[in-house]
């Protein structure tokens, strides 16, 4: 399967799930953001090791340097992500 199908498929199902998503209550989608949150943190070591090698892949690939560094999952980049979904 191509990059590009993968994408597709995967944007796919994301408006799928958005549809789907709207009949909830608020408390509901508060508590997956809060869940999503929670697994951020607790995958954070997982998740940054998955970046390392994406970052190295982009620059094999010849992605330029302010490119990677947006791609970078720091470990500010996480917490502002995980502030982000608690104060969503």
């Amino acid at each position: 399967m191509t990059l590009e199908r993968t994408v597709l498929e995967l944007a796919q199902k994301a408006k799928k799930a958005s549809t789907s998503l709207l009949s909830l209550s608020t408390e509901t989608k508060n508590n997956v953001l809060l869940e999503v949150a929670d697994l951020l943190l607790s995958e954070k070591a997982f998740l940054q090791g998955e970046n390392q090698k994406d970052l190295q892949a982009g620059k094999e690939k010849g992605l330029s340097t302010a490119m990677l560094d947006r791609l970078h999952l720091t470990d500010s980049v996480i917490d502002s992500m995980i502030t982000g979904l608690k104060n969503w």
